[in-house]
């Protein structure tokens, strides 16, 4: 009985393994995954580290961090002397405006880099978009194509001109399509 369950376990996982490999969403969305982790794989050892400090730095928490600190700091040494400290940074805090500024810089590079590196990203997909659109418009194109034969060839079906299928059965060139667009923005600016 056990053996029966199993075989029927296995012949399900077969026919949903098989039913995965044809499932065109579940390839893409896989193969968008896979794209996806290689580009985060391809990243210098630096953009990873300038990364994580920058996920750090867009936390709420970090302003806490930071004006905590400078209380601290303001704290400690305008009220030290009470409490037997010798104050290391009196006003007006040159070395807390010194080390705020040193923050600054480097909280604002490491948000340019990373914002270069989502931009970079950013183009290399609305690139790979742009390619699968073209693509897809030639094969809707020969898809048209196909069926103005099919309705020249079929007896049964009345043939007839129909200019708006004739029109898009025929893919424009790449170079076209952008001229077009380029014509256009230049025309609106």
């Amino acid at each position: 009985m056990q053996d029966a369950e199993q075989q029927q376990r296995l012949d399900a996982d077969a026919v949903d393994a098989e039913r995965a490999e044809h499932d065109p969403l579940s390839n893409n969305v896989k193969a968008m995954f896979s794209l996806h982790s290689r580009r985060v794989d391809e990243r210098h050892p630096l953009q990873k580290f300038l990364e994580s400090i920058g996920y750090s730095v867009e936390k709420p928490y970090f302003v806490v961090v930071i004006v905590a600190f400078a209380g601290a700091w303001i704290l400690l040494n305008t009220l030290g002397k009470k409490f037997g400290f010798t104050p290391f940074d009196g006003p007006p805090f040159p070395w807390l405006q010194g080390i705020v500024s040193l923050g600054s810089l480097v909280t604002a590079t490491i948000v340019v880099a990373k914002q270069n590196h989502a931009a970079a990203h950013e183009k290399r997909e609305s690139h790979l978009q742009l390619q699968l659109i073209m693509l897809t418009e030639q094969k809707v194109a020969k898809l048209i194509q196909l069926a103005e034969e099919l309705r020249r060839d079929l007896p049964m079906i009345e043939s007839r001109h129909d200019p708006e299928a004739e029109t898009l059965k025929n893919s424009p060139h790449a170079q076209t399509v952008l001229d077009i667009i380029e014509e256009h923005l230049n025309g609106k600016q």
